[in-house]
């Protein structure tokens, strides 16, 4: 159906505030529901929880001109301060600078005469897209091909542009309309469950408060991350007190080759190797592990308990985990497994499914905790952004 209201280009929800309501027990002091309308449980959504929404901004590749600001400190990136709702005819985003709305998913002239397209995007969700391109640079070696996945703000726009006018391809009209004239961008995977409430106005549903919930700053994030994480099965697994210390008496090679046979990293006193590798992003210290069985038996030696907790908690493990998600309390986090628990939590996000709330309660005696509304908004958004591809095709 045509849409008149506009949508996030990554996740796909809209820029206005929802509707909440206790069944059980209406608040008068809620927003107000209309007859139509079957609002969300606000006993699993709070208002709070929600007004992320309303912050947005606009983004893509172009120059709007010196009487604009731009935010972006990129060469031909435009990034727009907060942006607010214009009404002329209908609903355009004001940013500053501006005299009047500004039109998005559509060709615009901007001052330098080139022709630019502007993508509205909610806060939360650009803070999503600029960590997935800080751990995307982590993670891609520079000699290898970044053809295919975009790696920074501005090969995204470009990505994004290529989609839009994959949207309004004449083989994508049927009766009539085109997704061209939708208030989104339109994909195969359906923003994991948003698309269905795309109408006039955002469409609530009991059972699907979480594509609504903050993504960001979530409710219980740490309990939960902890609670999926085992405990060592013995003290002999403790962790070593340093990141990735360990002494030669704790460790000993277990090599046939002789002292003199072995060079460079291969022969360092494992306090230095340690020094070395600590300041190092993951996939460098995993590739130095590749290098020879000799450094495959020293590093690992080296990757304790401790070293992944630490890691965890500087957000250089799992991309969609960030730095000062996880509480640092010494004592509710040395004694764990996290081995063992990163695998559980990398299964868990990468089985998530789109669905409503209802329906993941028969999953409850299938995993330990339920994960919070926020991390499971979190993880559609991350799965959007990670298949976007650098062609503007779903990866």
């Amino acid at each position: 159906m045509f849409s008149r209201e506009i949508y996030c280009c990554i996740c796909g929800c809209p820029f206005s505030p929802v509707s909440l309501r206790n069944p059980e027990n209406p608040d008068p002091d809620e927003n107000p529901v209309l007859q139509y309308e079957d609002p969300y449980d606000s006993r699993l959504l709070s208002h709070e929880q929600t007004t992320w929404l309303l912050d947005f901004r606009l983004m893509g590749k172009a120059d709007m001109g010196p009487s604009i600001p731009n935010t972006s400190s990129v060469s031909g990136m435009f990034v727009s301060g907060p942006a607010s709702w214009y009404y002329r005819n209908n609903l355009f985003p004001k940013i500053p600078g501006a005299d009047d709305g500004v039109s998005v998913y559509e060709i615009l002239e901007v001052p330098d005469g080139n022709e630019a397209m502007l993508f509205p995007i909610h806060d939360r969700c650009l803070e999503l897209l600029q960590r997935l391109c800080e751990h995307r640079t982590k993670q891609i070696c520079p000699s290898s091909s970044q053809d295919k996945v975009p790696t920074t703000l501005e090969a995204f726009c470009h990505a994004l542009c290529r989609r839009r006018e994959r949207n309004q391809a004449p083989d994508l009209i049927v009766a009539n309309y085109y997704y061209g004239k939708s208030g989104g961008l339109e994909w195969e995977h359906d923003y994991y469950g948003a698309r269905q409430f795309w109408a006039d106005e955002w469409e609530t549903e009991p059972g699907w408060e979480w594509l609504c919930a903050d993504p960001v700053r979530i409710l219980d994030l740490s309990s939960y991350i902890l609670s999926e994480v085992p405990s060592l099965s013995s003290p002999a697994d403790e962790p070593l007190p340093t990141s990735l210390a360990a002494s030669p008496s704790q460790i000993e090679p277990k090599t046939s080759y002789s002292q003199q046979t072995l060079k460079g990293l291969q022969n360092l006193p494992l306090e230095i190797l340690s020094l070395i590798l600590t300041p190092l992003h993951l996939p460098s210290v995993l590739a130095v592990a590749l290098t020879c069985k000799t450094l495959n038996y020293r590093v690992s030696a080296l990757l304790t308990p401790h070293f992944w907790r630490s890691r965890v908690q500087e957000g250089d493990v799992l991309g969609w985990l960030f730095a000062g998600d996880l509480a640092r309390e010494e004592e509710s986090t040395q004694n764990l497994d996290w081995t063992t628990g990163l695998r559980q939590l990398k299964a868990i996000a990468r089985d998530f499914e789109p669905r409503k709330d209802k329906e993941q309660e028969k999953e409850k005696s299938r995993a330990s905790t339920v994960p919070p509304i926020g991390l499971r908004n979190r993880w559609r958004i991350w799965e959007v952004l990670e298949h976007i591809g650098a062609d503007g095709e779903q990866r």
